[in-house]
């Protein structure tokens, strides 16, 4: 016999049709059976559950986390004044200081904080592989890319170096994208990984049905590197041995040099983008790019917000992260949203879709999660 449960609220939110008033939701097993008005459901022989004066809405969708830096929640505290080089730098000291049993505790942790904010899907980049397995015990969809960096390697097996275990991965390509958590490749930044690595990484994911991910136009030096070959970013890359002369400088924005590099398209997730310009809009909207906005770790880090309003206007796919516990206060997504509604003015009706059906389609789970629909997970939260 079916075991039929009704979630009966005083406002339902389904996020693909208007909020229903005295709204119901009936699951069936983890599934949802049907969404509509209590009295347009038919709750026979199911138990009722009546969460009174509450809102019932599809769980959170976290596009963009780094939950292994979770550790260095200190850096976190105290906003930015430095730049971003020089908080790349702190962050690197510190790591490099820390015990490993150290930081897998703090991952568990905001794995567990960032559960109870409603999250219910997260999209968490990385580049120590101990920690994949630990996503196996979140209550939702987890999908992992590990972060590939080296500005100085030509190729994608260099730049893995010791990561055996990784390697293996790559080679076989025997990861399913439906098991839980999902591996996939990202590469870190234009001024961290080499253009033959992106290249690879992005054509590894392209022949492995799999998305991609990298940090594009996140800080002014970023865009100073690619445009002069100079600054911090290229004083950062001889400091740690990964320059390479034999690079020419593309004297182009991060989103141009990416689109030459040929890895732009619908499955190329761009994450921040803070600073770019209307050609720029113009070249991802092309594209189809689907994008992360990181609010609070963006104004923590560079004291900026991306241009959203031009992101909806130009018609990409907008997904919500709240990056790390280095660079934001806390994994709590409501916060994100709250700076896009209070900064930006931008309608709660719209950062809740990006919230949520925005997420899961930046991650491609728009199947499963991110709307309360009939044969989607019942990942429910109330508020």
């Amino acid at each position: 016999m079916i075991d039929l449960v009704v979630h009966r609220a005083k406002w339902v939110v389904p996020v693909v049709r208007p909020i229903v008033e005295n709204g119901a939701v009936m699951v069936s097993g983890n599934q949802i059976a049907d969404v509509g008005s209590f009295e347009e459901i038919d709750a026979t022989g199911a138990r009722i559950y009546d969460h009174g004066e509450a809102v019932l809405m599809p769980g959170l969708v976290n596009v963009h986390t780094h939950l292994e830096l979770s550790a260095f929640r200190e850096l976190g505290r105290v906003r930015n004044h430095e730049g971003f080089i020089d908080w790349v730098r702190k962050l690197l000291d510190i790591r490099f200081e820390m015990e490993p049993e150290t930081i897998g505790k703090s991952y568990e942790e905001a794995l567990e904080e960032i559960s109870s904010f409603g999250t219910v899907a997260i999209g968490d980049t990385g580049n120590d592989f101990t920690h994949f397995s630990r996503l196996e015990s979140f209550q939702g969809a987890a999908i992992y890319f590990f972060e590939v960096l080296g500005f100085a390697a030509q190729s994608l097996t260099e730049a893995l170096g010791g990561h055996e275990d990784i390697k293996r991965l790559v080679e076989s390509g025997a990861v399913d994208t439906d098991e839980k958590p999902s591996f996939q490749l990202g590469a870190h930044a234009v001024y961290s990984t080499s253009p033959q690595v992106i290249y690879q990484v992005k054509k590894w994911n392209s022949q492995n049905c799999r998305r991609m991910t990298i940090h594009v136009a996140e800080n002014r030096d970023e865009v100073e590197f690619l445009m002069t070959g100079k600054g911090s970013c290229r004083e950062l890359l001889e400091e740690r041995g990964q320059w390479n002369k034999s690079w020419k400088i593309p004297e182009c924005s991060p989103v141009k040099y990416l689109k030459e590099l040929g890895v732009l398209d619908e499955f190329t997730i761009c994450v921040h983008l803070v600073f770019i310009d209307e050609k720029d809009l113009s070249v991802l909207s092309e594209c189809g790019v689907p994008v992360a906005i990181c609010p609070r770790s963006n104004l923590f880090l560079t004291g900026k917000l991306p241009p959203v309003e031009k992101f909806i206007e130009y018609g990409l796919t907008c997904g919500i992260g709240t990056d790390s516990l280095a660079s934001s206060s806390d994994l709590n997504l409501f916060s994100d949203m709250q700076v896009l509604i209070n900064e930006l003015g931008l309608d709660p009706k719209l950062v809740l879709e990006m919230s949520t059906l925005g997420g899961a389609k930046v991650l491609g789970i728009e199947d499963k999660f991110g709307s309360l629909e009939k044969g989607k997970v019942s990942s429910i939260i109330k508020i």
